[in-house]
């Protein structure tokens, strides 16, 4: 049996950064629980440092990330992966059903209820994307996906159905 791959460091590594910013605390509310902003549309070379950094930040309240869904029209691979990261495998797939403004993530101890970040389109300004990613991750907001990146707008154009209405959180 082959090993997945081991997946290459990406440009946004540590000395680049990851753009993610969280919702402060454990309660879970609204669409998203905050924003990533990609440095480019290849999973394969975003994800190591996506995973490390939800590792480092909320590793102790959900675990290792197990699985990562995303809407497979805007990414590059489209298909089911996995990848070997510094804290495991990790599967990844794209979803015709999901809208390209989400990422969704099950870590060891999420009780199946993901972890749903909004994803800023990576060519967006860095003014847009920093209001964007801040207006996902503050406490209480309640706005869906497309309505937070609207100001910039850069609110998907796909047909697929938004699937962050079935995972709002009250």
């Amino acid at each position: 049996m082959s090993q997945p791959p081991q997946a290459e460091p990406s440009s946004s590594g540590p000395a680049h950064g990851v753009r993610l910013e969280l919702k402060p605390g454990t309660g879970r509310t609204g669409f998203v629980d905050g924003g990533w902003w990609p440095r480019s549309r290849d999973l394969r070379a975003q994800l190591p440092d996506l995973v490390a950094a939800l590792h480092t930040r909320i590793g102790g309240t959900v675990g290792p990330i197990q699985r990562i869904g995303f809407g497979r029209s805007q990414w590059d691979p489209i298909g089911k992966e996995r990848l070997v990261t510094a804290t495991g495998q990790v599967a990844f797939d794209g979803f015709q059903a999901f809208t390209p403004d989400l990422v969704w993530m099950v870590g060891r101890f999420t009780d199946q209820t993901p972890i749903t970040l909004l994803v800023v389109p990576p060519e967006t300004s860095e003014a847009d994307a920093t209001e964007a990613l801040r207006r996902a991750a503050t406490a209480g907001n309640t706005e869906r996906p497309a309505t937070l990146l609207a100001p910039a707008g850069l609110a998907p154009t796909s047909g697929a159905r938004n699937t962050a209405d079935t995972l709002v959180r009250s």
